[in-house]
């Protein structure tokens, strides 16, 4: 097991992937920091134009006022010429002298308004320059960031084309796994905390895929499930004839044990494959729940979806798939006025003895269900969803196995455990009677099986037996 030191570096590793990956789409957030930083540049270059254009409107004005003043002192030196010719009495050369101070002194005026524009052009000038400098400079910091963020944008696509969401939920799930098993195991309750972030960062990454799900409208309808009323889970709901969950998630809900051999299964898109089944102890949705649910183990194929609600939950209910979503309702009878009283529970090694039971409740007045013959019998090709409606319509079950692996095998285990269940919550008044035959004995059965009665083919009055222990209701 890690120390706690490195489960921490993990869990802040994962929570900095998860605010920089996934609470935004690092493509549109490079976008927008770009178009902030652009935009900030854009405003810097209007304002100092801005104000570059204002000191040489004002420098424009000094040389205008430059130009008038040496107008006006070639005026007055024109005038002096001519004062100059003329001069021959006080009154004469009076006028010359003030017209000559006058022009002195708009000569003195005119040079410090020269000067004062040589000074405003030398700093206009400077400004220039330092304002085409810092324009340069923070142009290249402005390509350096965008190369950055391109990087970072190439490096995020990358992640994506590799796989990189799903696989880091799988290492999500993994973790949580494992400390999950380390709290059972060695009761290291100090790890509850690192939990509880590892659940947000699930519960994160679920929304996340969900919301995707429901803006593209692509890829089927993601709700929220808790599995052994403990566990807040998302799952795509599917038109796959089982339901499915993930190995991380077996290992999370402790259930491995219930997990057996491969059997053939049909996905969504109708393609058929063998994956090992599994019994699931309980699935919520809402409020609508189900024990003992036949399922199959898969590998996750989408961040934070746990796996798929598949017909083996669905079928306990009358459901309707919508634009809203799933909408659940209380399984309704199928297959008109059908209505059968023994529920024949077997594993297809064990049909010929099932068979035989089977034959002997017809002769006796019982309308048993048996799959391999009863179904034909229902008016439905949903085969799994007429077997969920007997299981739940009928009175009694009888379980015929030759074997304890038979007893155990999942898809069986889920229907005697499923009934025991109804029993146990009042539903089903009946009785569970198990048939064994061949060499299994009867202190192997599970002990769930152990307070009731179990019949032997062996004995030759297990065909009376079995009659009285199935009381017409």
């Amino acid at each position: 097991m890690e120390e706690l030191h490195e489960i921490e570096k993990r869990l802040t590793e994962f929570e900095n992937i998860i605010r920089e990956f996934f609470r935004q789409n690092p493509v549109d957030h490079a976008n927008a920091l770009i178009k902030e930083r652009a935009d900030q540049l854009n405003d810097w270059i209007k304002r100092n134009v801005s104000e570059l254009e204002t000191r040489q409107s004002e420098l424009q004005r000094q040389i205008e006022s430059t130009d008038t003043l040496e107008a006006k002192i070639t005026d007055m030196d024109q005038k002096l010429e001519q004062l100059k010719s003329n001069v021959g009495d006080s009154d004469s050369i009076s006028r010359y002298r003030n017209l000559a101070d006058e022009r002195n002194s708009l000569v003195q005026k005119y040079n410090k308004l020269v000067q004062e524009c040589e000074q405003n052009n030398d700093l206009y000038n400077q400004k220039v320059n330092e304002f085409n400098q810092e324009q340069e400079k923070r142009r290249a910091d402005m390509e350096e960031f965008q190369r950055n963020l391109a990087e970072k944008v190439e490096q995020y696509n990358k992640w994506i084309k590799d796989d990189g969401p799903l696989q880091f939920f799988n290492q999500v799930n993994t973790l949580y796994a494992t400390l999950i098993q380390e709290i059972r195991r060695d009761k290291r309750y100090e790890l509850e905390g690192h939990l509880d972030r590892l659940r947000h960062i699930r519960r994160e990454l679920g929304e996340h895929t969900k919301t995707r799900h429901n803006r593209s409208r692509q890829g089927g309808h993601i709700i929220q499930a808790t599995l052994c009323q403990s566990e807040e889970c998302y799952f795509v709901v599917s038109k796959a004839s089982m339901t499915c969950i993930t190995p991380e998630m077996v290992d999370i809900l402790g259930i491995r044990q219930h997990v057996g051999e491969e059997v053939e299964i049909r996905l969504a898109d109708a393609s058929k494959t063998r994956k090992p089944q599994l019994v699931i102890p309980k699935i919520t949705v809402n409020e609508f729940g189900a024990d003992y649910i036949k399922a199959v183990v898969i590998q996750a194929s989408e961040e934070g979806v746990d796996g798929c609600i598949g017909y083996s939950f669905l079928n306990k209910f009358d459901h309707v798939i919508d634009n809203k979503g799933l909408i659940l309702k209380p399984l309704q009878p199928i297959g008109g006025d059908i209505r059968f009283d023994v529920f024949i529970c077997h594993k297809s090694d064990d049909f010929s003895a099932a068979r035989e039971v089977f034959d002997l409740l017809t002769e006796k007045g019982y309308k048993p269900f048996l799959s391999e013959v009863s179904l034909a019998e229902c008016g439905t090709t949903d085969y799994q969803k007429a077997i969920d409606a007997a299981l739940e319509g009928t009175e009694h079950l009888v379980l015929v196995a030759s074997s304890c692996s038979n007893i155990e095998t999942p898809w069986v285990e889920a229907e005697w455990r499923s009934f025991e269940s109804l029993k146990r919550s009042g539903k089903k008044h009946g009785n569970i009677v198990p048939v064994v035959c061949g060499e299994i004995a009867v202190n192997e059965l599970p002990l769930a099986l152990s307070r009731y009665q179990v019949l032997s083919m062996d004995d030759p009055d297990w065909k009376a037996a079995i009659i009285n222990y199935l009381p017409r209701l």
